[in-house]
C-alpha cells in the first residue's frame, strides 16, 4: 500500500506538471498572437514605387496582410488588408523548436540512447551523433535475496533524424546470494517439478521450486559474461522539430552468449535463448524546459527453452531426459523526471518496475514477486559532452529482502556534429537556394492589382527574407507574396522582381512580367 501511494502521488504530480506544461505553451502561444498583432498595426504603409526593404520579415508559413500603395496625392487612405493566401508547398520554415543546440548535450541512458539513468526519452539522436556509456549497476531480487551488480558499456549511434541504433553489452555480470536455501537449484536430490530444470523446494511432491524470474540460473556467488542486446529506435514526433512532444518506438533483440545447461548454470546471468522487445518511449519538456518528463512502457517476450540431461536410474546406470525451461513475459514501466535539463548540474529521479506475465513455471517467491525500483540521483557535466551520473537505489516492493538498498554509477559521452540544428537537418547537403516567380494576372487594364507570388527552398532550412522591387507602378512586398499597383502608369511590359536571401551567404532572383493594357 505504500508503493501505490507514492505512486499515486508521483503520477499526480506529472499530470500537475503536464497540465502546467500546456498552459505555459498556450500562454506564450497567446503573447506571440499578441505581438503580432501589435506589429501589424504599427507598420507602416510604403510611399508608391518604394521597393520593399531588404529585411523584410522572415517567412513563417502565413504570409502577413499586404496593403495596396497609393500615390503621393491619395496616401492618407490605407485599404483593408487582403485575406493571406495559402503557403506554397517547398517554402522553406524553421521548426521553432530547432533554432539553437542545447548547452549540455543530452546524455545516454544505460542502453545507449538519449535519458535518463536507465530510462529513455522519446527522442532519437540526430543524424552521425554518436553515444557511449559505461558503469555499474546493482539491483535487488528475490526469492534467495540476491543482489546482481551488472557492468558493461554501450553504444548509440544516428542513423538519420528519424532512426537510432544501439548495443549494450553485459560484459560482467555478479551474483551475490546471501539465502542459497531460498532457491531450489541448490536441492538437486529432491523430486523433480515436472519436467523442468528446477527441484522442487521441499523434499515433497506438491511445492512448487524456487527461481529468480530474470535470472533464472542463480543459485549460489558467482556471475559472468551477460547477453547482448541489439536494438534500433524509431521516432515519430520530437519537440525539436516542433512538435509538442517526443515519443518513440524501440525494438530490442537479446542474443545469449551462453547456450548450454551447463555453461548457463555455471554463468547465472542469462537466459540462454534469444529473446525479443518492443517498447514505447514519450518525453515533454516542462515548466519553461526546466524539467523534462520521461514515460517508458515496454514487453519482453521469452521463449521456451529445452535441454538434453543424464541422470541416475534407480538400480544403477544413467538415462538422459529432456528438461525444459519456461519463463513468464516481462511488461516493464518507468517513470522518470530530469531538472534542469539546460544546467551544468541536474537532478534526476526514477520509478521503474517489471511485472512477470503469462504462463511460466510456478514460483515460489518467498515475498512480493515484481520488483519495484525508485532512483535519485544527480547528473554532473564534467564538459559539454561529457557527464557522469550517480544514483542511489532502494527496493520499494521487496520489503522481505535483506538488501534493498542499490546503485548506478557511469559515465556518459555524446558527441555530436558541429553543424547547426538547421544545418542537420539538411542530412549533410550542400546550400542552396532556388526560387520561382508567378503572378495570378500577365496581361491587366491600367489600375488594376496583381497579386505576386514566389516560392523558395533552401536545402538547409535557413530562414529566408525577402525584398521586392518594379519597374513601375507600386509594389507592397511582404514575405514570399507582394501586391503590384497599376494605377496611373502608362500601357506597356512592367518586371516584378523579388529577391531572396538565406542570411547564410546565399541569394537567388527571379522575376514575373505584366503587360499593362
Amino acid at each position: 500500500m505504500r508503493f501505490l501511494g507514492r505512486a499515486a502521488a508521483l503520477l499526480a504530480f506529472v499530470f500537475f506538471l503536464v497540465s502546467a506544461g500546456f498552459a505555459d505553451e498556450k500562454k506564450t502561444d497567446k503573447k506571440s498572437d499578441d505581438t503580432s498583432t501589435t506589429a501589424a498595426s504599427a507598420s507602416a504603409v510604403q510611399p508608391a514605387g518604394t521597393p520593399a526593404a531588404a529585411d523584410a520579415p522572415v517567412n513563417t508559413g502565413t504570409p502577413a496582410p499586404v496593403s495596396t500603395a497609393t500615390d503621393a496625392a491619395a496616401n492618407a487612405a490605407t485599404p483593408a488588408p487582403t485575406p493571406a493566401a495559402p503557403v506554397p508547398t517547398g517554402i522553406a520554415e524553421r521548426p521553432r523548436s530547432e533554432e539553437e543546440a542545447p548547452k549540455w548535450t543530452p546524455m545516454p541512458a544505460w542502453n545507449g540512447n538519449e535519458g535518463l539513468f536507465t530510462l529513455e526519452t522519446g527522442e532519437t539522436l540526430p543524424r552521425g551523433a554518436f553515444n557511449f556509456t559505461a558503469g555499474a549497476n546493482k539491483i535487488s531480487r528475490m526469492p534467495g535475496d540476491i543482489t546482481v551488480l551488472e557492468v558493461g558499456p554501450a553504444f548509440g549511434f544516428g542513423v538519420n533524424r528519424w532512426l537510432s541504433v544501439y548495443m549494450q553489452i553485459d560484459a560482467n555480470d555478479h551474483i551475490h546470494v546471501d539465502q542459497p536455501t531460498l532457491l531450489s537449484l541448490n536441492f538437486p536430490q529432491n523430486p523433480q517439478f515436472q519436467n523442468t530444470i528446477y527441484p522442487r523446494e521441499l523434499p515433497n511432491n506438491v511445492s512448487n521450486p524456487a527461481y529468480v524470474e530474470d535470472f533464472p540460473f542463480a543459485s549460489h556467488n558467482g556471475g559472468g559474461v551477460g547477453e547482448v542486446d541489439l536494438g534500433f529506435k524509431i521516432g515519430f514526433m520530437s519537440e525539436r522539430r516542433g512538435d509538442p512532444f517526443s515519443i518513440s518506438i524501440r525494438n530490442d533483440f537479446f542474443i545469449p552468449t551462453k547456450t548450454s545447461l551447463s555453461d548457463l548454470l555455471s554463468n547465472e546471468v542469462q537466459y540462454g535463448t534469444f529473446n525479443y522487445g518492443i517498447g514505447v518511449e514519450a518525453s515533454k519538456h516542462l515548466l519553461h524546459k526546466s524539467m523534462l518528463a520521461t514515460v517508458n512502457l515496454g514487453y519482453r517476450f521469452t521463449r521456451e527453452s529445452s535441454y538434453t540431461v543424464t541422470v541416475p536410474v534407480t538400480g544403477g546406470g544413467t538415462t538422459t531426459q529432456s528438461e525444459r525451461l519456461r519463463l513468464s513475459d516481462q511488461f516493464s514501466a518507468g517513470l522518470g523526471l530530469l531538472m534542469f535539463p539546460d544546467k551544468r548540474f541536474q537532478i534526476i529521479t526514477e520509478y521503474s518496475g517489471i511485472i512477470f506475465v503469462g504462463n511460466g513455471i510456478p514460483n515460489t517467491t518467498f515475498g512480493a514477486r515484481d520488483p519495484v525500483d525508485s532512483t535519485e540521483g544527480v547528473r554532473l557535466y564534467l564538459f559539454r559532452r561529457v557527464a557522469l551520473d550517480v544514483g542511489y537505489r532502494y527496493s520499494l516492493t521487496l520489503s522481505q529482502h535483506a538488501d534493498r538498498n542499490g546503485f548506478i554509477a557511469k559515465l556518459g559521452i555524446a558527441l555530436r556534429s558541429e553543424k547547426s540544428p538547421r544545418a542537420q537537418r539538411g542530412y549533410g547537403a550542400a546550400d542552396s537556394l532556388t526560387s520561382t516567380c508567378s503572378v495570378d494576372a500577365p496581361s491587366v487594364g491600367a489600375g488594376t492589382i496583381v497579386q505576386a507570388t514566389v516560392t523558395a527552398v533552401d536545402t538547409l532550412g535557413h530562414p529566408l527574407t525577402y525584398s521586392w522591387t518594379a519597374t513601375g507602378g507600386a509594389i507592397d512586398g511582404r514575405g514570399p507574396y507582394a501586391r503590384w499597383d497599376s494605377t496611373g502608369i502608362a500601357a506597356g511590359n512592367y518586371t516584378l522582381t523579388v529577391n531572396v536571401s538565406d542570411g547564410a551567404g546565399k541569394t537567388t532572383t527571379c522575376a514575373s512580367t505584366v503587360t499593362v493594357r
